[in-house]
C-alpha cells in the first residue's frame, strides 16, 4: 500500500490548517492532526506498519503543540520505509525531530499546486 499522511500542527483544536490538495493516485490518504483521538492515531500507525511507500505531508503552525502526534511521529521513526516529508511552516520541536525519520527526502514549504511536480 502507498500511503499519503497529512499532518496538522496547530495551536487550538478549532484552527485547522485549509488544503486542496489533489493527492497522488494509488495512495490511501489519512488526515490527522495533534488533537485527534487515539483511535484515529491508532489507525494511522497501523496504515504507517503496512505502508510499502509514505508521504508525510505535515503543516505546522509555530510552537503548536505536538500532542498525540508524538505517537505517530515515533512509529514513523521506527518504520523502515523510507519517507518523502514534505514540511510546510515553522515549529522548533518539530525540526529536532525531522533528522531521526529515515526520510529520502525532505522537502521544505512546497506550494500545495505544485505538489506532485516534488514527487
Amino acid at each position: 500500500m502507498n500511503f499519503f499522511l497529512t499532518l496538522h500542527l496547530v495551536k487550538d483544536k478549532y484552527q485547522l490548517i485549509p488544503h486542496n490538495v489533489d493527492f497522488p493516485e494509488g495512495y490511501a490518504h489519512f488526515d490527522l492532526d495533534n488533537f485527534s483521538d487515539d483511535l484515529v492515531v491508532a489507525t494511522a500507525i497501523k496504515a504507517v506498519q503496512c505502508a510499502r511507500t509514505i508521504v508525510v505531508l505535515i503543516q505546522a503552525r509555530s510552537e503548536a503543540p505536538l500532542g498525540i502526534v508524538i505517537k505517530l511521529l515515533n512509529a514513523l521513526v521506527k518504520s523502515p520505509v523510507e519517507l518523502t516529508v514534505i514540511f510546510n511552516g515553522d515549529h522548533s520541536q518539530l525540526e529536532k525531530m525531522l533528522p531521526r525519520l529515515k526520510a529520502a527526502k525532505i522537502i521544505r514549504n512546497v506550494d500545495m499546486e505544485n505538489l506532485h511536480s516534488v514527487l
